[in-house]
């Protein structure tokens, strides 16, 4: 045997190790899963998850319609299992049963659920759809149906939604320091809020993306000589020593970035954050302080559109001051039940 059949072997046999290594390390539903949807796996994974369910004393023989809507639900967000379950029973009730396998997939808010096309059982479809519009009505995190909004590509009630959104307030800034939230890396970790003096910061990167008007800040604790000579790559390194914050997800960013002191910028820093936080102008839609590059971040209108409307915009409105009532009015259309938004509105200080 060559060195390079070797090598392949070797791989393949590594690969196998840490297969076996991770089937050990499983959770009973994950290996269930992995069982019910075996044309997802190869044939040799299959094999190790069955002997694997064996030893937990788990019998594959009683496995029926039940235990596939388990591993269906297990994919869709926990808040919504017992709407998926009632539907499920629903279906049962109507004939459907496990050996018509389901199509399903749920991302970017936008949740499938097909292969009930069967003329003969119309019904099938019709219960499906209804309860699609039922989950999006739910909270896919607590189940609650108290006024429910798309958020991020989830569906969530107003408490959920502020859980989210307050991870992302930079908190307490002044002159000696921040408080952020420090999310987990690993699993068994839980995220907490940590205090930040401008004595710990050595060394500020600064970016600003004027195409997708974001801006970028991350503080480290490192000096500049010491991140170019350290080779340190864990998750747990970056996690201690930077910490990063965007324009485009943060509240109050504004108001954090008019508190680095300017002892710890570079001179081209400096100079690059002074000018943006000097050309943040207010915006005549929403009355915030929030136009940067021309276009408001938080209503989204563009400075230079608002000051000189197109023609058609004219003819429509019949004058500039009516166009811009119209953009207030549709705005103010848009805040009325957006609960996120109205939040920032009232929380964000880089805005007031």
């Amino acid at each position: 045997m060559n060195s390079e059949n070797y090598s392949h072997e070797y791989i393949k046999e590594m690969h196998n190790e840490l297969e076996k290594r991770r089937i050990k390390n499983s959770s009973n539903e994950m290996l269930i899963f992995e069982f019910i949807f075996s044309e997802k796996y190869s044939k040799e994974n299959l094999t190790n998850v069955g002997l694997e369910l064996k030893n937990r004393g788990i019998d594959t023989s009683k496995f029926d319609d039940f235990t596939y809507i388990d591993c269906v639900v297990f994919q869709f967000p926990s808040g919504w299992e017992s709407l998926l379950k009632e539907m499920f029973l629903k279906l049962k009730d109507n004939g459907w049963n496990a050996e018509n396998r389901l199509h399903f997939n749920f991302s970017f808010g936008s949740i499938n659920i097909e292969g009930l096309r069967n003329k003969s059982n119309p019904v099938l479809n019709d219960i499906v759809e209804d309860y699609i519009s039922d989950l999006f009505k739910t909270c896919c995190h607590c189940s609650s149906t108290d006024k429910v909004e798309y958020f991020e590509d989830l569906y969530l009630c107003p408490s959920c939604m502020l859980e989210i959104i307050n991870k992302r307030e930079i908190l307490e800034i002044s002159k000696f320091g921040f408080v952020y939230y420090n999310g987990p890396i690993y699993e068994n970790e839980i995220g907490r809020f940590d205090k930040i003096r401008w004595s710990e910061i050595k060394y500020v990167a600064f970016e600003q993306n004027l195409e997708l008007d974001i801006i970028k800040v991350d503080l480290n604790k490192l000096t500049e000589e010491e991140l170019s000579s350290n080779e340190e790559t864990s998750n747990s390194f970056f996690r201690d020593n930077y910490i990063s914050f965007s324009s485009d997800y943060h509240i109050n960013f504004f108001e954090l970035l008019g508190h680095i002191p300017q002892n710890i910028l570079s001179t081209k820093i400096k100079e690059e954050i002074n000018y943006v936080l000097k050309k943040i102008k207010k915006c005549k839609v929403c009355e915030k302080k929030a136009i940067i590059n021309d276009k408001c971040l938080l209503c989204g209108n563009y400075s230079s559109q608002i000051e000189k409307p197109r023609e058609i915009w004219i003819k429509r409105f019949g004058s500039k001051e009516n166009y811009l009532q119209y953009l207030k009015d549709n705005y103010l259309n848009f805040t009325k039940n957006n609960y996120s938004h109205n939040y920032i509105l009232e929380n964000d200080k880089s805005f007031k």
